[in-house]
């Protein structure tokens, strides 16, 4: 039976704010950094990663990097971390949240090799990461992400 996992910090996790957010497979032992602003919120842009639609790179990411034909999900982890509610992470522009997202993966490759999790997620750094509210933002999302990670 397939078997997904969230920890909900609020309403917000259905409803259109931006964030940045961790899926953890536990077979294989992978993990997935990702933003969003969709409509949908974070607990719709889960399910769509879970889906068969053309929008479920997480799945593909694993199909890919691990040559299989079809991932089935035995255990799933996931929690997100909500931005500020301004215009820099809410616009359809993605470029502020790319950059935490950047900043996040980059940092969380050690802790997940540390628990033996490989980063299955592609983004880019970009020159948003520089500036210091997107690092501070972006500290903030590592430390909750890694105590997260740190339960498995």
């Amino acid at each position: 039976m397939n078997k997904f996992d969230f920890m909900v910090n609020g309403a917000e996790i259905s409803s259109p704010s931006p964030a940045i957010y961790c899926l953890v497979s536990m077979n294989p032992r992978c993990i997935y950094i990702g933003q969003t602003n969709s409509k949908l919120g974070v607990l719709g842009r889960f399910s769509q990663h879970l889906s068969e639609t053309s929008s479920n790179t997480f799945k593909q990411r694993i199909r890919t990097l691990f040559n299989y034909d079809e991932y089935t999900y035995d255990s799933i982890h996931g929690t997100y971390f909500s931005l500020p509610n301004r215009e820099c992470f809410t616009s359809s522009a993605s470029d502020y949240r790319e950059a935490i997202e950047g900043l996040v993966q980059s940092e969380l490759i050690s802790i997940a090799a540390q628990k033996k999790f490989i980063v299955v997620s592609r983004v880019s750094k970009n020159r948003l990461c520089e500036q210091s509210e997107i690092k501070t933002l972006s500290q903030a999302v590592v430390e909750k992400f890694g105590k997260f990670l740190r339960c498995f």
